[in-house]
């Protein structure tokens, strides 16, 4: 159990100890997370399946090898404006990919602290909210969110057409703050949230 564990909460410390209980347990070091009733910022409802056990070096040279191999002429798209930047939007990924923002990772190891054992979990060093970072295997919409209209520019819009392709765009992070209980069964924790 990492030192962190006298700043959190009881909950906190059940969600450490069942993901780590889940990890040691399973025999290929990948566990799968259920979160029941999660509700986002936007109050948005679901139920999503994460897997905690993915690696995230094997997921960024994945990554890597798709962006170098994507053909943006099969891209489809209406906006005329998109589709003259997707090649730029491609170049701008594989470097993103290779040199990424010392600045802001610097400043996420800096705000968190990640949990000995279970590196899937993070708690903020200020606040001790824990978070639960995976990949997204499944997700079931219970109540739809209200979203803020962006208006992204052209750029942006032809980079998030070529992210869809990518392993990283289905990483999420979860925060486990109101959770109600949670149980272990095989290589799944269930977290449950109050139902709606």
């Amino acid at each position: 159990m990492s030192e962190v564990k006298k700043h959190l909460s009881v909950v906190a410390v059940q969600v450490i100890n069942k993901l780590e209980e889940a990890i040691k347990k399973s025999p290929t070091g990948v566990s799968f997370v259920r979160i029941n009733g999660y509700t986002n910022r936007q109050g948005e409802v679901s139920n999503v399946t994460i897997n905690v056990g993915i690696n995230y070096g094997n997921v960024k040279a994945k990554d890597l090898t798709y962006l170098e191999g994507v053909d943006v002429t099969q891209i489809e798209t209406d906006n005329e404006d998109v589709k003259v930047l997707l090649n730029d939007a491609k170049i701008a990924l594989i470097e993103a990919q290779k040199q990424p923002n010392k600045n802001n990772s610097k400043g996420q190891i800096d705000a968190y602290t990640r949990v000995k054992g279970a590196p899937q979990l993070k708690v903020h060093n200020e606040t001790g909210q824990i978070y639960l970072e995976g990949y997204e295997v499944n997700k079931t919409k219970l109540v739809e969110g209200v979203y803020k209209t962006v208006n992204s520019k052209s750029l942006t819009l032809a980079k998030n057409l070529i992210r869809k392709g990518m392993k990283a765009s289905k990483i999420r992070q979860y925060k486990l703050s109101e959770i109600n209980s949670l149980s272990l069964s095989g290589d799944t924790i269930e977290f449950i949230y109050q139902t709606i």
